[in-house]
C-alpha cells in the first residue's frame, strides 16, 4: 500500500500463498521445466531479481469497499483483490487451485494487511469458509475447488455484494 500523495510504501502484504515455515509452494509461481519453454529462459532467481516482472502472480486491480454505512460499522474497510495469472501459454498455465484462492479478502485497516476471510489451520493457510454460507448468510465463492481456475478481473462491489469473475465462464457472487 502506497501513501496517494507521496507514493511512500506504507504497508506490504505477499498476496500468493507461502507454506506455514516460509517457504515457497513448488506449484505456485513455477516456471516451465523446460528451458527451452521461454526464450529467453528465466531462471527462478534472476526473475524474481527482476525489477517490473510479474510471472505468475496477481495483476488484477483491486477494489476497496469503504465500509457499511452504519455506525459504528460491523465490517471495516476491506481491499478485495483479484489472484490471476495468464491462463493461455505453456509457461504459465493457471493459479494452483489447491493453494491460493482467486480472490483476496484483505483487511485494509490491520497493519499487516491480513485476511479478513478467516483461515483454517492448514499449510499453507485457505480460507476456512470458502465454499458455503455462514452464520450471517454471507455466501463465499467456491475456492479451492476448480482445477485451473484463476481471476480473470478486478473484483466489484455492489452494496455488500462482491462479484469476481473466473476463468470458469462464470461470475463469482
Amino acid at each position: 500500500m502506497l501513501d496517494a500523495d507521496t507514493l511512500e510504501l506504507k504497508k506490504w502484504r505477499q498476496l500468493l500463498p507461502y507454506q506455514n515455515d516460509g517457504t515457497w509452494i513448488p506449484t505456485v509461481d513455477q516456471h516451465p521445466a523446460d528451458p527451452n519453454a521461454l526464450n529467453p529462459h528465466v531462471d527462478n532467481d534472476e526473475s524474481n531479481n527482476t525489477p517490473g516482472e510479474n510471472f505468475s502472480g496477481v495483476f488484477n486491480t483491486a477494489v476497496f469497499y469503504s465500509g457499511p454505512a452504519d455506525s459504528p460499522p460491523t465490517v471495516p474497510p476491506l481491499s478485495f483483490i483479484g489472484m490471476g495469472v495468464p491462463n493461455y501459454h505453456n509457461a504459465s498455465p493457471g493459479i494452483d487451485f489447491n493453494s491460493a484462492p482467486f480472490m483476496r479478502a484483505i483487511d485494509f485497516n490491520s497493519e499487516k494487511l491480513v485476511d479478513f476471510w478467516p483461515v483454517d489451520k492448514g499449510d499453507p493457510p485457505k480460507y476456512l469458509n470458502a465454499s458455503h454460507v455462514d452464520e450471517t448468510n454471507c455466501i463465499f465463492a467456491g475456492m479451492y475447488t476448480s482445477a485451473g481456475e484463476c481471476g480473470l478481473s478486478s473484483p466489484a462491489v455492489v452494496n455488500d455484494v462482491v462479484f469476481c469473475t473466473t476463468t470458469k465462464v462464470s461470475l463469482r457472487v
